[in-house]
């Protein structure tokens, strides 16, 4: 009987030692992937820099020509225009700050309840309604919540900025 016992402790010892080299072979295949994805994902990154370069430069021109519009259209209204027609304001979307440096700007203790704006025109945390108000008011399909801690304004934030469904945060310049 006791030969029985220490024959079944070493299969399954066996056993498991086969089972642990196993995973220690799958993680290094997936160490290796990752760090083949990694080199990728580096060698991609001044491209992706110079895109995003490239658009903030059409988006600067898109300002450009829709300020150049609206002052054409303001002047050639000067003269029947009465002061109750003030033209619509033009806005520009522009990058907005990231979850990461919104984390920085704000750290860890720094007091309760937080209004989040995800569409404005300073996109982050806020104190105050006030505050949150004033990078709201006038902007284009506006958007801010009230959260009762930093972790849960901080949370909501970065799951609208890096919301799939493109209404994510936006940040909107009056031109």
């Amino acid at each position: 009987m006791h030969v029985s016992a220490t024959t079944s402790a070493s299969t399954s010892s066996s056993q498991e030692m086969n089972a642990l080299i196993t995973l220690v072979a799958r993680l290094s295949a997936v160490s290796l992937e990752a760090t083949r994805l990694a080199v990728e994902v580096q060698a991609k990154l001044p491209a992706v820099i110079a895109s995003e370069a490239a658009a903030a430069v059409a988006v600067e021109a898109a300002a450009t020509t829709a300020k150049a519009t609206a002052e054409a259209v303001a002047a050639a209204n000067a003269g029947t225009a009465s002061d109750d027609d003030d033209p619509d304001p033009v806005w520009v979307r522009r990058t907005p700050i990231t979850p990461a440096a919104l984390a920085a700007r704000h750290p860890d203790g720094t007091g309760e309840v937080w209004y989040v704006v995800t569409i404005g025109r300073e996109p982050g945390l806020y104190r105050t309604p006030d505050e949150a108000n004033a990078q709201c008011d006038g902007v284009p399909f506006q958007q801010k919540e009230k959260r009762k801690t930093r972790r849960e304004a901080l949370a909501w934030y970065a799951s609208r900025y890096n919301a799939a469904d493109g209404e994510g945060v936006q940040k909107w310049v009056e031109v």
